[in-house]
């Protein structure tokens, strides 16, 4: 990341910082996932920061520089875990509630460990008043510790949807991870909903 987003963590004032983003929100296939990092701002070294220099909004990344961060950030961070919510869950308790759902339990299962920790969340912080302390639209573009989760749980979500591409491949999840490409609807038409599909989408 630019080194701005370490800085503005470190100018919070806070040993730890903590930071969550979530992923698959706008796909119509798959589980919704969040990452969540701890970064210490009292360890991290100038080294440290330079690796991660480039770390930035996981989608904004390509997927070689992704997969070669992810480690790196995992080797820095003083804590991560990255959570899910299932495409069943999605369909049964919708969208929002599955996207607040996997930020707070990213969320809480770090601050068991470091309940001193300051929490950040990209976007609007909707219904986490109580876990999140600020929340930052394009928050993985300004906090080196948002960026960090939004990389980790783009990773996490990106192996799960290869994964289940191996399983089904007639829907091609290896390639458009669960998103409404062009081929994706024409797979969905030809072969029928998959059995990770969201049917509360439209599809």
């Amino acid at each position: 990341m630019r080194k701005s987003g370490f800085d503005y963590d470190a100018a919070l004032g806070h040993r730890y910082i903590l930071g969550a983003d979530e992923v698959g929100r706008g796909c119509v296939a798959g589980p919704i996932m969040a990452g969540a990092v701890i970064l210490d701002q009292a360890r991290l070294t100038g080294e440290e920061q330079a690796a991660l220099e480039r770390l930035t909004d996981s989608k904004k990344l390509t997927p070689k520089r992704r997969a070669a961060l992810a480690p790196e950030i995992m080797s820095v961070a003083s804590a991560f875990c990255v959570a899910a919510i299932s495409h069943r869950a999605i369909d049964e308790r919708g969208i929002e509630w599955a996207n607040r759902e996997a930020l707070r339990r990213a969320i809480t299962a770090l601050k068991r460990a470091f309940p001193e920790a300051y929490v950040l969340v990209d976007g609007y912080g909707r219904g986490l008043d109580d876990v999140c302390d600020r929340a930052l639209v394009g928050g993985d573009g300004i906090s080196a510790a948002i960026g960090a989760a939004s990389v980790l749980a783009k990773e996490a979500r990106d192996r799960l949807m290869r994964a289940a591409g191996e399983r089904w491949p007639q829907w091609g999840y290896g390639r458009h991870m669960g998103y409404l490409t062009k081929a994706h609807r024409e797979a969905i038409e030809r072969h029928g909903p998959s059995p990770w599909q969201r049917r509360s989408f439209r599809v």
